[in-house]
């Protein structure tokens, strides 16, 4: 494996890139432990953590259906365009987590990655499809909890902007572990 990280104030880029011809078999990190974990609280059952993704979805949509969240540049990163201008980033299969509007999405499509875009929130992934059509454009969306989701073949690239931010401290290590 070759790893490289690339980062500013605003971004970081973790590019991973793989010689295997099948991506290794993993088991989601919860599924070891005694009691299942949902942002970092211990829960009871499979019900519980239903209920709380349910909640997590909920209370990220509202953020997108009130309007325009603050976090939202209305575009794509300079980081990002900096690194696709200077051939830094170059077209491969590329995952980007938190996606929410996705800007990113859109510019990389635009150049020719084939993107997966994730995002918990159906309002952010409904207007990005609109996006995206409107672009004709495609990229592959996702709505689903990144601690949990588990990809069907590995990525060569991660783009990693805001995700990790949106995410409770005691989630990191989880994180960082669903991006390996």
């Amino acid at each position: 494996d070759r790893v490289g990280l690339l980062q500013d104030k605003t971004a970081a880029l973790l590019v991973r890139r793989k010689r295997l011809a099948t991506p290794p078999i993993r088991r989601p990190r919860w599924s070891a432990r005694p009691a299942l974990r949902y942002d970092g609280r211990r829960l009871r059952d499979v019900r519980s953590a239903m209920n709380l993704h349910e909640e997590k979805s909920r209370h990220w949509d509202e953020k997108y259906q009130a309007g325009l969240p603050g976090w939202d540049r209305g575009g794509p990163s300079p980081a990002l365009l900096h690194w696709l201008d200077s051939g830094t980033l170059s077209p491969c299969r590329i995952l980007i987590p938190g996606c929410g509007h996705g800007h990113e999405v859109v510019e990389l499509a635009r150049r020719g990655f084939a993107v997966c875009a994730l995002d918990i929130a159906p309002t952010a992934l409904s207007r990005l499809r609109m996006v995206l059509a409107r672009e004709g454009l495609d990229a592959h969306l996702i709505q689903a909890d990144v601690l949990y989701w588990q990809p069907d073949a590995p990525f060569d690239a991660i783009y990693e902007q805001t995700c990790l931010c949106a995410l409770a401290p005691e989630e990191w290590p989880d994180y960082a572990a669903q991006l390996y």
